[in-house]
């Protein structure tokens, strides 16, 4: 039995790409050096491979932060988590996307409110935060919509801007 690899082997420990202009070489020493957060030692080449064929498919540039990150703690398997960043220049790229309008929703007196921003003044409890998307549509101005609770409004705000754009 060889143990040399073959040329698919060879090619999948490595990839190139361009992303917005710019080129992105990435190897399995790279990513396990700098770009894994959490338990690096611990993590297979096996899951650095998924990870940068993952971003190399996605068009996900990893060196910028808040696009995409890959976490290893322990013996659980490595999670590739996009983030914000990729789906916010995703709809900015986007040549029907025309603006958006988020805040948060809160409970004041006996009364529910949606407002811009994330300020939470005395008297009023965060019920869930809230993003509007505006986008073209057949020659039409359209929108889509989401909503959902959560507990912090630093929290709430970043996962209220990406979730409609998903």
């Amino acid at each position: 039995m060889s143990t040399a690899m073959s040329k698919a082997e060879t090619n999948a420990l490595s990839v190139s790409y361009e992303v917005m202009g710019t080129k992105v070489d990435l190897d399995l020493d790279f990513v396990k050096r700098y770009l894994v957060t959490g338990d690096a030692n611990k993590i297979t080449n096996q899951e650095i491979v998924f990870f940068m064929n993952t971003c190399k498919m996605l068009k996900l540039n990893p060196m910028v932060s808040g696009e995409v990150y890959c976490i290893k703690f322990g013996d659980k398997p490595a999670q590739l988590v996009v983030g914000k960043g990729a789906y916010m220049r995703r709809a900015f790229e986007h040549p029907d996307y025309l603006f958006k309008q988020d805040g948060i929703t809160v409970l004041r007196g006996d009364q529910i409110f949606q407002k811009e921003g994330c300020c939470l003044y005395p008297g009023e409890s965060l019920v869930g935060g809230w993003c509007r998307v505006y986008f073209m549509r057949n020659g039409r101005n359209a929108q889509r919509s989401r909503r959902w609770p959560f507990l912090s409004t630093t929290r709430g705000r970043p996962t209220g801007r990406t979730s409609p754009r998903r």
